[in-house]
């Protein structure tokens, strides 16, 4: 799949009026084209709201679009600002699908738990802080889960830490 379908592109002018969108940006803001921006990635963006990565790129994390929410990546490079947007709607499909896979196993309640968590993004070391469960614990569960998913289910194996 190419990254112009998975990620919604937008760049526009220091005053903020956009130039050009692709067409996941369009799906997720709307035609914007000509106008200047106002979802909540630019308004957080000049507020200081988001995390500063660096000086002239910040990341607002879900941020609501017109039509959804997305993590935002915005760059400012002096010229024009670029904003990269992933669609956490889509995402969160994603991982309600997978989950509903999951659901017709024999796996445990907790072992679905650890599953979804790995989905979402999280570590292992992540979860054991969210679960209040030692990384022992973790490491069963996932030793678990390797057992009883089909193969096609063993890219979760291949998760890092």
């Amino acid at each position: 799949m190419e990254i112009d379908s998975k990620l919604g592109i937008c760049i526009k002018t220091n005053d903020s009026t956009v130039t050009y969108q692709n067409e996941k940006c369009v799906k997720l803001c709307g035609n914007q084209i000509s106008k200047k921006c106002s979802d909540s990635c630019m308004s957080n963006y000049q507020l200081e709201a988001p995390i500063i990565i660096n000086q002239g790129m910040k990341l607002i994390k879900n941020s609501n679009t017109t039509y959804g929410k997305a993590d935002a990546v915005v760059i400012n490079d002096g010229e024009t600002i670029t904003t990269i947007l992933y669609d956490l709607d889509e995402k969160t499909k994603n991982i309600q699908n997978s989950m509903e896979e999951f659901k017709n196993t024999d796996l445990t309640k907790s072992e679905l738990t650890v599953i979804e968590l790995i989905l979402q993004g999280f570590t292992k070391k992540e979860i054991t802080k969210k679960l209040f469960v030692s990384e022992a614990t973790i490491k069963t569960h996932l030793n678990n889960i390797y057992k009883k998913l089909p193969s096609k289910w063993q890219l979760l194996k291949n998760r890092r830490d």
